[in-house]
Formats: structure tokens, sequence, C-alpha cells
């Protein structure tokens, strides 16, 4: 039933601002443990297994990360957030929902919990 209460929608919020940040910082830290792997090539630390594990293991985040921010629905819309319905256009990190609005700051996410409320009560 959509759209969700205010607790569910900020959650949301929270979750995807996180997302944001594993992408961005994997993606970066991975890109670094890359280039430090080329420039201290001679040193015997960036050869072991476990430093190529630890690349592996941020790029896998970074990936899965942006895996999840794509297909994450709206908890307001029920649509794809970063997915404009109209033009099919993607925007991965996009600041509110491409379909009905909803921000990732949470300055509108009280509108959208209020709306659901008063659904409710209508349906009552």
């Amino acid at each position: 039933m959509l759209p969700l209460p205010l607790e569910q929608i900020l959650i949301f919020i929270k979750v995807r601002n996180v997302l944001r940040v594993v992408v961005i910082a994997g993606f970066y830290g991975c890109v670094a443990l890359a280039l430090s792997r080329w420039i201290w090539s001679e040193h015997a630390a960036v050869h072991m297994p476990s430093y190529i594990l630890l690349m592996a293991l941020v790029g896998l985040a970074a990936t899965a990360g942006g895996l999840l921010l794509r297909i994450a629905r709206c908890p307001a819309c029920g649509r794809f957030f970063a997915v404009s319905a109209a033009t099919g256009k993607r925007n991965n990190f996009t600041s509110q929902c491409m379909n009905c609005g909803l921000r990732l700051d949470g300055v509108n996410a009280r509108d959208y919990a209020r709306r659901s409320e008063e659904s409710r009560e209508e349906k009552s």
C-alpha cells in the first residue's frame, strides 16, 4: 500500500544516501587501489592476494550499490526512483524521485506521508 508511512520513507532516504556514498567511495577506492598497485609495483605488498581481494571487494561493493540504486522503487509512488516513467531516462544519483518528486533530503517526506494517512482515513 503506497505511499508508505513517514518512518519508512525516512528509512528509504537514509539507505539511499548511504548507497550513494558506497558507490562513490567504492569506485574511487578501487581506482586508488589500482593506481597504487601500478605506482608501487616493485613492492611486495601490492602483489599479495589479500590486496587483490581488497580491490575486488571494493569494486563489488560499488557495483552492488549501483545496482541497488538502479532498481530501488520510490516509497511514495512505487515507480523506479531513478527512472522517469514519462521519458525512460535514468539518473542513479538523482536527488529526488524522477516521477513524484520525493526529495532525498527529506524536506517533502512529510507531505507524502500525510497524503498516505489522508487516503487511509478516507477508506475507513
